[in-house]
């Protein structure tokens, strides 16, 4: 199907073409804080020109960076240019939430 001409002077003349991404982080850890700042660390990376696709982040995110055993050292890494800190915790301590009490 051809389009009119008013629509088909909207697309790009070198043939590339964008479509929008959608990200979500799933996690077994509830660590929400952290999972929100990657994510806002991560769309702030792919609305900037980088040397590295964003797909490259996001797997370093999910691959790469193990997650803190109880009783052992936190784990801190670099996302962008951004240091984040997981810390660590007991195993009788009761999982750390820290979520808005919005209504």
């Amino acid at each position: 199907e051809t389009l009119d001409p008013k629509h088909q002077a909207l697309l790009p003349t070198d043939g590339a073409v964008f479509a929008p991404k959608c990200l979500v982080l799933l996690s077994r850890r509830l660590i929400p804080w952290i999972a929100e700042r990657c994510l806002s660390i991560l769309h702030t990376l792919s609305m900037s020109p980088q040397s590295l696709p964003i797909e490259r982040y996001v797997h370093h995110l999910v691959s790469e960076i193990p997650f803190p055993p109880p009783r052992g050292l936190p784990v801190e890494f670099i996302l962008g240019d951004q240091k984040i800190f997981i810390p660590t915790s007991r195993p009788a301590q009761l999982p750390v939430l820290h979520f808005p009490f919005h209504l």
